[in-house]
């Protein structure tokens, strides 16, 4: 028996729209679409029989539950009591531990701590010590997991692009303003042009980077001259979105805003109201979802908005979750820092027919510490399918600041027919959860630690990257732009 908040299934399988045959389009779309082949997750399993690393008190843990007055200078056994900690809570709550090598690789990254500790002088600043922890976990991309604020990885892939600079495609030839373009970086153009859309909703070409090196000097050559450009960064991260938004155009377009996965008791929306919005698009000829700096929330609701959308669950998404005595001292530590943020939470998931973190509560405590590898739907009562069905085009708008389960979401609708993806390469938010907000005993440096290590063909392997667009476009008028592709491409005259 399923529970739902709502029940409707609505509409992807009704009208059907005369598609150009195989263009050029299409060949960029399939050409984009390149699921990772996930390893079996009991590759990253952690054998807790044959670790070294000793799981901490539970004294030592609710030590680590509230935030310490940071002193002024750390003693050398402070910061090694810390740097032993911090292994600890790596082995003990982090999901991808064994991702990122396991024992071998943090114990070795560890020493580097404690070797620095020994030669220093018997007492740092706590910056100095926050430093030298940064450059031993480096190695972590991450981006759930937060030291101080921050990523460990200092490393960031950012787009470069001149957005203005449109080039149209003829037989193979790129031109700007009627002029041939034949060479950028004195190679062909093709290796740094991104598919775009310019204002009246055709195909263009922009040249563009997506890489971690900064944009450098380009140089543009014509058969008059050779000009020098300076890229600029892409970004929308200025789109301010709200909560929802919804609208259907004249012409039957629905539109939906998404600005949120989760809510705050604040919020004038309530969950129901955010699901209710698939009810636009059962009439709709054609449908928009505007996941712009949607930086994510519940990934329960992501799935749950696709499943009233489509009629039937889905997901491809496996989870590994370690289940230890650290975790059960801090998973009550949680719910109490959600119930101080004011977030609404445990309503959404009893309306599903689910206890919220209701594995942590029914783990098999004489195993501890243990795994479990799930699907995402495991624990929702939910009976899924493996295919949706949808003839109906449906462009998903992101941007950098698309992340977490709103990428989920993202990957799941990619494994479906004419799905679009418009915009700037998401987040890259996708190997873990949002985790557990702790600070080192002694030295009081803040950790936002994840539990999980998550698996999708199409978020695997791209940490730190998000998933890309089938066209590249980061302008303010981003929407009007897609409405009008839309308005030339799929609908009938």
């Amino acid at each position: 028996m399923k529970k739902y908040i709502i029940v409707t299934g609505l509409f992807f399988v009704s009208c059907s729209h005369e598609e150009a045959g195989t263009d050029e389009f299409n060949e960029i779309v399939k050409k984009n679409r390149t699921p990772a082949d996930v390893p079996d997750m009991e590759t990253f399993a952690p054998d807790f029989d044959e670790t070294e690393i000793e799981e901490l008190p539970e004294s030592v843990v609710e030590d680590m539950m509230a935030p310490e007055e940071k002193e002024d200078v750390l003693s050398s056994s402070a910061m090694k009591k810390d740097a032993e900690a911090l292994l600890s809570v790596f082995r003990y709550i982090y999901g991808p531990y064994e991702y990122y090598g396991g024992d071998e690789t943090f114990i070795s990254a560890h020493e580097d701590i404690i070797q620095w500790i020994d030669e220093s002088e018997e007492e740092a600043e706590p910056y100095e010590f926050e430093t030298v922890i940064r450059e031993a976990y480096k190695f972590i991309d991450d981006q759930h997991l937060l030291f101080e604020g921050k990523n460990l990885s200092p490393e960031s892939t950012n787009v470069y692009s001149l957005e203005d600079f449109l080039l149209e495609e003829r037989d193979g030839k790129y031109f700007h303003e009627g002029e041939e373009i034949l060479a950028i970086n004195e190679e062909s153009p093709e290796h740094m042009l991104l598919p775009t859309i310019n204002e009246e909703g055709e195909l263009r070409y922009m040249p563009g980077i997506y890489d971690t090196s900064s944009g450098g000097r380009w140089t543009i050559e014509t058969e008059e001259e050779t000009e020098i450009i300076t890229p600029i960064q892409s970004s929308s991260r200025n789109h301010s979105p709200e909560n929802l938004e919804k609208e259907v155009t004249d012409d039957e377009i629905a539109v939906i805003e998404l600005g949120t996965m989760i809510l705050y008791e604040e919020a004038d929306e309530t969950y129901e109201d955010m699901l209710a919005s698939v009810e636009i698009l059962e009439d709709a000829e054609a449908v928009v979802l505007d996941l712009r700096s949607n930086r994510g929330g519940l990934s329960g609701f992501s799935l749950k908005w696709l499943d009233l959308a489509f009629g039937d669950p889905k997901s491809s998404t496996e989870v590994m979750t370690l289940y230890t005595d650290t975790t059960d001292y801090l998973v009550p530590h949680l719910r109490e820092v959600f119930e101080s943020q004011n977030l609404v939470w445990e309503e959404f998931y009893e309306g599903m027919g689910a206890a919220p973190m209701s594995s942590f509560d029914t783990h098999e405590e004489d195993r501890r510490p243990y795994y479990e590898i799930q699907h995402a739907l495991e624990n929702t009562e939910a009976d899924p399918v493996d295919y949706w069905e949808n003839d109906k085009p449906i462009y998903v708008l992101i941007n950098e600041l698309t992340g977490s389960s709103a990428e989920w979401m993202l990957a799941e609708l990619l494994e479906t027919d004419n799905v679009y993806v418009v915009g700037l390469p998401s987040a890259g938010l996708v190997k873990s959860d949002s985790g557990i907000p702790l600070f080192l005993p002694h030295s009081g440096l803040a950790l936002q630690m994840p539990t999980n290590l998550i698996a999708h063909p199409y978020t695997f392997n791209r940490e730190n990257k998000g998933i890309e667009p089938d066209l590249w476009l980061g302008k303010p008028d981003a929407m009007e732009r897609t409405l009008t592709w839309i308005r030339n491409r799929h609908l009938d005259e």
